[in-house]
């Protein structure tokens, strides 16, 4: 085995973990139920239209239009040319097309989120078709996940220079303040005064999220295994690997060292562990347990004549050692901030400071009631 390598967190590592994007997705949305992030690209294209249609959501369009301008500054567009705007899907096969038809001016939206190919020279062939209509196009917007180029393909040598000049890439979701998530969308919701849009708006930038971030993700990863091609590289992570995978059983393994037979608990494969309090003949056993993956559970169980539970709280009739034991599992129950129920579940890794907090109050707890004065036979013990 060689020796121990110091672990390096290396220019290229530390970029590889700035990119790497976690995202918690909405626990009811209704795209999601409908089929995933990944819908066809008209569902994305209707959505975009309705949001920019005239009505109760007025400041759409100018938010959006103030979205394109810090894209480009050249450009210049100006939202007073879109007061009677109109909004289309598919007219001439472009995906979404705003229009003024006092003003003549217009500007095109191709949707490119589910990463469809380009066609044959589509975008020189939508600057052709608006002007023939007697429309100035003012921008083509290509929208895709990343913000990623035409490829070659969508232009035609003869007006590919035009197209180009008023050209905008805009990435669904690129984590920064010009993507159509934080550029467009979130203004908008914080300016519209409909609660049916703005839950509307929420559900659908949770998609385009979960969308941009599994994109950025998948870069990431690409740089992550080059880097890994190092044999020093993979040692480190494989290692690294291995005590996230073992964290929950250290962290029993330390609540362990806290009270006795540590050293041989500590040497076991961990997925449980307890603590035990004896007093006249009353057992109270504490367990500490990996239930899932990220949870981790406290229970507290009270045994007497191989009962077990919190309802047990002596022999028939011995008032004394009922009032006992009723008083010993309230304060126990107290210390969990559970009621009487005893249990208390901590998810992982967020709650891993609550659990070492709760694990030392009811050690300190039980290590109080070890060494009062016993009241009836038997010692206090913390196993």
């Amino acid at each position: 085995m060689k020796d121990d390598v110091e672990f390096r967190i290396d220019g290229t590592l530390k970029e590889i973990l700035d990119n790497w994007r976690s995202h918690e997705p909405m626990g009811l949305n209704a795209f999601r139920l409908a089929g995933g992030p990944y819908f066809p690209e008209m569902t994305h294209s209707n959505i975009i239209k309705t949001l920019l249609e005239n009505g109760p959501h007025a400041q759409s369009i100018p938010l959006f239009i103030a979205m394109l301008n810090r894209l480009s500054p050249v450009l210049r567009l100006s939202p007073g040319i879109y007061v009677d705007a109109e909004v289309k899907c598919e007219p001439d096969r472009i995906d979404i097309l705003l229009k003024s038809p006092k003003n003549k001016r217009c500007i095109i939206v191709e949707n490119k989120i589910n990463d469809a190919p380009d066609q044959d020279k589509q975008l020189s062939r939508y600057l052709t078709t608006t002007k023939k209509r007697g429309l100035a196009p003012e921008a083509i917007v290509y929208l895709s996940k990343d913000g990623k180029a035409p490829s070659d393909r969508a232009f035609d040598k003869s007006n590919r220079a035009e197209v180009e000049s008023i050209l905008l890439r805009v990435a669904a979701f690129a984590d920064n303040a010009q993507d159509l998530v934080n550029g467009w969308l979130r203004p908008l919701a914080e300016v519209s005064t409909d609660e049916d849009l703005r839950h509307l708006i929420r559900q659908y930038i949770d998609i385009l999220t979960e969308v941009g971030k599994h994109t950025m993700n998948t870069q990431t990863e690409d740089k992550f295994l080059e880097w890994m091609k190092s044999d020093d590289n993979r040692e480190h992570a494989e290692r690294l690997v291995t005590l996230c995978n073992d964290r929950m059983r250290i962290v029993l393994r330390q609540i362990t060292e806290k009270y006795d037979d540590a050293e041989v608990r500590r040497r076991r494969n961990i997925t449980s562990t307890r603590l035990e309090w004896y007093r006249g003949g009353w057992m109270a056993t504490v367990k500490v347990r990996i239930q899932h993956s990220n949870t981790v559970v406290i229970e507290i169980s009270e045994m007497k004549s191989g009962s077990i539970g919190l309802t047990t709280y002596g022999e028939p009739g011995n008032r004394s050692a009922q009032a006992m034991h009723g008083s010993l599992k309230d304060r126990i129950a107290r210390i969990l901030s559970v009621g009487a129920t005893g249990y208390m579940e901590f998810a992982w890794p967020k709650d891993e400071d609550k659990l070492h907090e709760t694990v030392d109050r009811l050690l300190e707890f039980f290590r109080g009631l070890s060494q009062a004065p016993s009241a009836s036979a038997g010692g206090g013990n913390i196993r």
